[in-house]
């Protein structure tokens, strides 16, 4: 009976264990898991805060993060599509000199992305008022933080197939 009730005991313990675990989980795993999109308007919210914007300033703010992300997501396509013509020549083959091609094409539109980014921030900087200065380096610190941080990247586009 002495057994019973310490195997009962230790069974309950276990459970109530696993369900504190199970629940920590659940609950951390929120914010990792927040779709891009959330993350994309969450950091424009405190970016607007961090800069103390007022609301034309706002305007102007959220209508050039639309163009900036307009002009990455084109880049980052015809990056995608570049690679793909890359890694298709492992199957049909490719010469040297369309591969070397290939790359450039690729690395110049990277080229673009980052000048694109530091206009953007410029122009962003562009519009502060005087008072507004002294934010601008912690919104830069925070924006370049988050582009270089592999959890901000957003999860591969799905296959076409």
């Amino acid at each position: 009976m002495n057994k019973l009730i310490f195997y009962r005991t230790v069974a309950i313990v276990l459970l109530v264990i696993n369900l504190i675990v199970i629940g920590f989980v659940v609950i951390s795993s929120y914010k990792k898991g927040e779709h891009p999109l959330d993350r994309k308007a969450n950091f424009r919210n405190e970016a607007v805060e961090i800069l103390a914007l007022d609301k034309s300033q706002e305007k102007m703010f959220f209508e050039s993060a639309d163009r900036h992300n307009k002009m990455m997501n084109k880049f980052d396509k015809k990056q995608s599509q570049i690679l793909q013509k890359y890694f298709r020549g492992l199957n049909e083959g490719l010469n040297n000199d369309k591969k070397e091609m290939l790359l450039t094409e690729y690395n110049e539109l990277e080229r673009r992305k980052i000048e694109g980014t530091y206009n953007h921030f410029e122009e962003i900087k562009g519009y502060l008022k005087p008072n507004q200065i002294d934010n601008y380096n912690e919104f830069v610190n925070k924006a370049v933080g988050r582009l270089l941080s592999n959890n901000s990247k957003p999860p591969h586009p799905p296959k076409n197939r």
